[in-house]
């Protein structure tokens, strides 16, 4: 990407940030920062979101920060509302729209069980609303803390008192409960404008209540019970009960002039806007005690804001937590604001309200930064917000995105170019007037998509209005190793299957392959055919091998076409059926009657939908579900039709809990009897539960009534594949059985020898140890490893769960602890040992050897992938060749990904079949190496030939 000149760097990535033994260790786990990555991007002048993802000794934390230069002249703080309706519920996104800000974080505490609904405290925004309640942190009590911005643009975090009592000239007093309060207003209340223009809606949830109406500081008008009533724009109205009102209005009588009413302990007039949340984080840099706020002392998501000593930045903080990010309690939280920079810092709602927006860079509209704890936005009354009055200059810089920067020949590179000016203003970039080139690579271009025909590196580069944006591509020509999308397929005679084909370069990287370049072929020819694009045909039954080529690269499936339809239920016998219907509004009936297609008795369900825009359904819900232990091709069904196009699926409950929804017709256009089958994904867990079975409409323009029949449930049977083998591949490895001029230094690895318990166990064993001797300098066992004092005549390394360094001339040899199917899990600071170490290394060679794969065997998949991205980086840093060798599992594998070679090494673990019979050649391996001062290699042998035991 083309640096950025005379503009603040767009995009930072710390990519290994390592923090040393000594720094930010407080005694918390969560404080322990074992890998640290932190991403900076301005949003728009003044204002720089970063996230930063911290792996610690607890767990993942996400820390999101938005930081504010409160001295920029275009930064604006803002207290965002719904501006439909006052109190009304929204998601930040949209409050965020609704309001034109940029940035945003969710504000106060407030009633989850109504809408319109309250905040828990005080808000102020000048010139528009004020919110508050009587005796708010009264007695002088700091339990809730309020941030304020004052008229001199300086922020203030304090915990603001409140007192409502209305007085006139003449002394008379009417205390008031809360300032423009939605719920629990049976007690003399205030309300002005931005609440509401009159008592309409008011009069209609709260009938009979009695209003005061002051009107420049003079009461002017005195309402009868439930009488509709105007809000003065120059003033406002309490609204009280009946009761309050016989003695209340007695001391109010029109004229009335109002001497005083909101006593607070910081001057209003002093606030430009404020907004109050929970108590305080931190006090004078120093972490806070006391005060009120929810979840204390447990880990939770959190919303924070604060600022520096200078007063000069403004900072809001939301802590991902109950996800993959752990969360943090109080004392974590102030520890992080303060390695921040933070001075002064409060509590906001936290847990599933934390949510922070923001408009990416070049973009209009606002993203969601944050992953809130519920996966979806919760709805909230109010937030604060950061609005930009920079204004529009012209483009500045242009940034290219793709749906990927690395593909085989002749697949699409799909790009993406946006704008922006000297304050990170986003312009748009009308994409036909853009002009593009290629250095370094050939291909064709279709409008914005690049095809690249020429292996090898490149880079794109847009040209539009004077600014360019560069991008760097990679075409990778024909794979060395593909994989196909559905190693066995199972259609019915007429259906048709995608074939999709992801190839492997010999860098390890994967990708999609264009299928038009794929020579297939079927060894069963009767069964169907192929066209150009991949598809597969199916015409009779049968069974055959399909292999899929490209130069001499081949990648095998099966495909079975067959009809194998069981009937389960005709509905004659025992059938407990109920209708279940979504929203309420919703009436259904489901019975089962004497009438039917297949047999005596069908089910027959009556529902009736209602205009609506959104979605409804109605549902026969068997009350005993349908159980299939073995898989399923598809679920058929005899559908008695009313032609009015409704969607007709079914609920699936998998063996692991996983709901899935099946649909046997998009649209029920028929009427009468018709025969519909669904299709059941292939990634469920068995054995499986049929629950429902129902109509659904998503849209309705008009009401009405009408019925459904459901005859013959059937299922479409997978067949029997235990005896079809896909012919292997083989290993596909740049350094796998090289041949290697020079001195060399030999290694032999064996899995796992733990846990032996036949006398089998024990003669491999030593099979292996006396090949080990004779074939290598070095023999190095991962995996759990028991030997028993064998006479080993070489040199041994033994994993042994801890972590460990061993250097040879050639290579370097780092044990990792992962027993407890992980790094951090099993011993947290081997994490930066590990970093430290590896970087540190002086031979061309790493191997690596644990008892878990990090692609698939670690509990914690992001630690898996961060083990993964650390070492992918040090690779295209130092070109180093990287083996990660793990001892577990019944399964010999190996796999190269993205220039670094993973290996499972089986051991003595291996499978017993029927009769007693155990295949030796096939399960029981050395690797072998060949290890040069500049190169590497391995084979794998086999230890045995194949023998059965009787």
């Amino acid at each position: 990407m083309k640096k950025m000149k005379g503009i603040m760097k767009k995009f930072l990535l710390v990519c290994c940030l390592l923090i040393a033994n000594t720094a930010m260790i407080y005694g918390s786990s969560v404080n322990n920062i074992l890998f640290q990555t932190v991403e900076k991007e301005p949003i728009a002048s003044g204002v720089m979101y970063e996230k930063d993802t911290r792996l610690t000794e607890a767990g993942w934390l996400d820390v999101h920060t938005l930081e504010i230069d409160l001295h920029n002249p275009y930064v604006k703080v803002d207290v965002l509302r719904d501006t439909e309706r006052f109190g009304n519920k929204d998601t930040l996104s949209n409050l965020a729209t609704k309001n034109s800000v940029i940035a945003a974080v969710n504000g106060d505490y407030f009633n989850m069980r109504k809408n319109p609904t309250d905040i828990q405290g005080f808000e102020y925004e000048k010139g528009s609303s004020i919110v508050g309640k009587h005796q708010f942190n009264g007695g002088d009590a700091k339990d809730w803390a309020s941030f304020i911005m004052d008229i001199n643009n300086q922020p203030l975090i304090d915990f603001v008192s409140m007192r409502l009592v209305m007085t006139s000239e003449e002394g008379k007093e009417l205390y008031v409960t809360g300032l423009n309060k939605l719920i629990n207003v049976k007690h003399p209340s205030y309300y002005d404008r931005t609440t509401m223009v009159d008592t309409a809606g008011f009069d209609a949830s709260y009938p009979g209540m009695c209003k005061l109406v002051i009107e420049d500081n003079v009461v002017t008008y005195q309402s009868a019970p439930g009488e509709l009533v105007t809000v003065p724009e120059n003033g406002f109205i309490i609204i009280m009960d009946e009761q309050t009102a016989f003695y209340s209005f007695k001391g109010f009588p029109v004229g009335t002039k109002i001497a005083h009413f909101i006593d607070t302990n910081i001057a209003i007039d002093s606030m430009n806007l404020a907004i109050s949340g929970g108590t305080k984080v931190l006090s004078a840099g120093q972490p806070a005690t006391g005060g009120m706020f929810y979840a204390k002392n447990q880990k939770a998501p959190r919303t924070s804001i604060g600022y520096n000593q200078a007063k000069d930045k403004l900072y809001m903080v939301v802590i991902d937590g109950r996800g993959s990010s752990i969360g943090v309690d109080q004392v974590d939280l102030a520890k992080i604001l303060l390695n921040k920079g933070l001075y002064e810092a409060m509590h906001l709602d936290g847990g599933g309200s934390s949510t922070m927006v923001g408009r990416p860079l070049g973009y209009q509209q606002i993203a969601v930064l944050n992953k809130p704890s519920g996966g979806i936005q919760r709805k909230i009354p109010n937030g604060i917000g950061i609005v930009s009055t920079a204004p529009v200059g012209q483009l500045a810089e242009m940034k290219i995105t793709a749906n990927t920067t690395r593909a085989f020949k002749d697949m699409p590179i799909t790009l993406q170019v946006i704008g922006y000016d000297k304050d990170y203003n986003p312009i748009a970039i009308d994409m036909n007037q853009i002009t593009w080139e290629t250095t370094g690579i050939n291909g064709t271009w279709n409008n914005h998509i690049f095809y690249p025909d020429q292996e090898g590196k490149g880079t794109l580069t847009a040209m539009y209005n004077g600014v360019t944006a560069q991008i760097d591509v990679q075409c990778m020509l024909e794979p060395i190793s593909m994989e196909i999308n559905k190693k066995f397929t199972f259609l019915e005679p007429g259906e048709s299957v995608q074939y999709d084909i992801m190839g492997i370069d010999r860098d390890g990287y994967r990708g999609k392959v264009n299928v038009r370049n794929v020579k297939w072929q079927l060894q069963n020819q009767q069964v169907g055919s192929f066209n150009d694009g991949g598809q597969f045909v199916a015409e009779k039954e049968g069974i055959s091998l399909i292999t899929g080529s490209i130069g001499g690269t081949n990648v095998y499936g099966y495909v079975v076409v067959a009809r194998e339809q069981k009937l389960i239920d005709s509905f004659d016998t025992n059938t407990g059926v109920e209708a279940v219907v979504y929203p309420d509004t919703v009436v259904a009936q489901a019975s089962v009657i004497n009438e039917g297609y297949e047999g005596n008795n069908s089910i027959k369900l009556d529902y009736t939908f209602n205009a609506s825009e959104g979605t409804q359904a109605a549902y026969v819900k068997f009350q005993k579900p349908y159980v299939f232990n073995q898989p399923i091709n598809k679920l058929g069904l005899w559908v008695n039709g009313n032609g009015m196009g409704h969607w007709l699926r079914g609920k699936i409950i998998d063996g692991a809990g996983k709901e899935h929804k099946v649909s046997f017709a998009n649209e029920v256009d028929w009427t009468g009897w018709q025969y519909v089958t669904a299709k059941l994904p292939d990634n469920m867990t068995y054995p499986i539960e049929l629950q429902r079975i129902y109509p659904v409409s998503l849209r309705a323009s008009e009401a009405g009534t009408w019925s459904m029949g459901f005859d013959g449930l059937t299922v479409h049977e997978i067949s029997d594949t235990s005896g079809l083998i896909l012919p292997t591949s083989g290993i596909f490895d740049p350094h796998y059985n090289k041949e290697l001029h020079g001195d060399k230094m030999t290694m032999s690895v064996f899995g796992s020898t733990a846990g032996k318990n036949r006398l089998l166990d024990y003669i491999i064993q030593r099979r292996v140890v006396e090949k080990m001797d004779a074939l290598s300098d070095i023999s190095l066992f991962v995996g759990s490893t028991e030997l028993g004092g064998m006479d080993i005549a070489n040199e041994q390394v033994v994993w042994k769960n801890a972590y460990q360094v061993k250097d040879y001339p050639n290579v370097r040899i780092i044990e990792l602890a992962t027993s407890s199917k992980g790094m951090r899990l099993t011993d947290a600071n081997q994490w930066k040992k590990f970093t430290k170490d590896l970087y540190a290394t002086p031979q061309k060679h790493v191997i690596m050897t644990m008892n878990k794969n990090p692609l698939n065997g670690f509990s914690d998949k992001r630690e898996g992938q961060l083990f993964h991205d650390v070492l992918k980086k040090f690779k295209e840093e130092t070109g180093k060749n990287l083996f990660v060798i793990n001892g577990s599992g019944y399964d010999f594998n190996c796999d190269y990904v993205e220039g670094i070679s993973y290996m499972d090494v089986n051991g003595l673990w291996y499978k017993v079949h029927n009769y007693n019979q155990v295949d030796l050649k096939d399960a029981f391996y050395l690797l072998n190496f060949e290890i040069t001062p500049d190169d590497i290699t391995y084979n794998v042998m086999n230890v045995y030939p194949k023998i059965i035991i009787e």
